[in-house]
């Protein structure tokens, strides 16, 4: 790890970066997140158990890399250009990185997330990507969100007015936790 440190440019921060680093070596940090310590964060597994999930996502989402490119390929064929992440907090920051990170990958979709509930940006993405062109992403892992579910309500609403409610549906898809008010 010393090496690593060595080749930063951190400046006055330089003391504080290795004297974190060190500790979190010494008190097992990564270690223990693997094996799903939640000590780690807290004293009580109630919030923290549930939500160690990512830790073994790669290795599923592996596994379901041929549906989603047919998935993609279907969109693309279908006349679909946008993809609208509705969410906050956690279930949006891993969507932003990825449609900045895939930005203009071909052939694709483009993707952005709309994680403000300011009317303005509401209206923005509104404005701005056509619902015939659109795959929404409700993401929300508790199902319960409330501004996600409003997010939801209004583009739905919206799909159900310009194109009715059989092809309004095709252009929603859910990601949440098994159980939860959103998947039923």
């Amino acid at each position: 790890m010393e090496n690593l440190l060595t080749h930063s440019q951190l400046g006055i921060y330089q003391t504080l970066v290795t004297d974190a680093l060190t500790e979190t070596e010494a008190e097992r940090v990564l270690p223990r997140i693997w094996e799903r310590d939640y000590t780690v964060w807290r004293p009580d597994p109630a919030e923290i158990t549930n939500r160690l999930g990512w830790l073994d996502l790669p290795a599923e989402m592996a596994a379901e890399t041929s549906r989603l490119t047919a998935l993609r390929d279907t969109l693309l064929a279908e006349g679909y250009r946008n993809v609208l992440v509705l969410g906050m907090g956690g279930s949006s920051l891993a969507p932003e990185i990825f449609g900045q990170l895939f930005a203009g990958a071909e052939p694709g979709l483009q993707l952005e997330v709309l994680d403000s509930t300011s009317p303005a940006a509401v209206r923005d993405y509104a404005e701005r990507f056509e619902l015939e062109k659109t795959l929404y992403i409700v993401a929300t892992k508790s199902g319960g969100t409330a501004e996600t579910l409003s997010f939801f309500k209004y583009f739905y609403t919206r799909g159900v007015e310009e194109l009715g409610e059989t092809e309004a549906g095709k252009h929603f898809i859910a990601i949440t936790d098994p159980g939860s008010k959103l998947e039923s």
